[in-house]
């Protein structure tokens, strides 16, 4: 992902705990894996995209059908590859971002390398999270395991153990804190 130019972007910090980028946030929901990317991208373009774009665009050329007995939700149609980091990988050339895919094998490195990203300036893309423990989404909270959802973090606040992010599905910027983000 491009580096948000410096002064555009506002990041606060108060005794080096809690740093904030403030951007635009536009909500679109049910694109969870695209909308904290489209953020960026308005951010540092300033075009506006129609609902859904990034991911209409990251869905040509393949189709997915899957069916599971375990969820209320018995079948689903995914066009794309419906892998989140190759529907990245495919469309970052396409769009003019640079795409990195981290993982760790423990929380504690997760959150590490996301918080040197915010003091970068760069909000990273966190997922796949359970909806299970995001209590913002109150119908699901502790009620339905959802496994595969993205958020794009755009702070944090060691003092009161949480990080600020953008969901899709929300227009303000929501809480989650570290134990919470820990178990999605």
């Amino acid at each position: 992902m491009k580096k948000l130019a410096k002064n555009y972007v506002n990041i606060r910090e108060d005794k080096f705990c809690r740093k904030i980028i403030r951007l635009n946030h536009h909500a679109d929901d049910y694109e969870c894996m695209w909308n904290g990317i489209e953020d960026i991208y308005i951010h540092n373009t300033g075009e506006k995209l129609p609902p859904n774009f990034f991911f209409s665009l990251s869905s040509f050329g393949a189709f997915c059908y899957m069916k599971t007995p375990k969820s209320d939700i018995k079948r689903i149609v995914v066009l794309g590859d419906g892998r989140t980091k190759y529907m990245y990988r495919f469309l970052a050339p396409i769009v003019g971002f640079e795409y990195k895919h981290y993982e760790y094998k423990t929380f504690e490195q997760a959150i590490k390398k996301a918080k040197a990203e915010i003091g970068a300036g760069y909000p990273p893309v966190l997922g796949a999270l359970d909806m299970y423990y995001l209590k913002y989404y109150p119908r699901l909270y502790h009620k339905e395991h959802i496994p595969f959802h993205y958020v794009l973090m755009v702070g944090y606040d060691d003092d009161a153990q949480c990080i600020y992010l953008y969901d899709c599905g929300r227009e303000e910027i929501q809480t989650l804190t570290y134990e919470e983000l820990r178990y999605a």
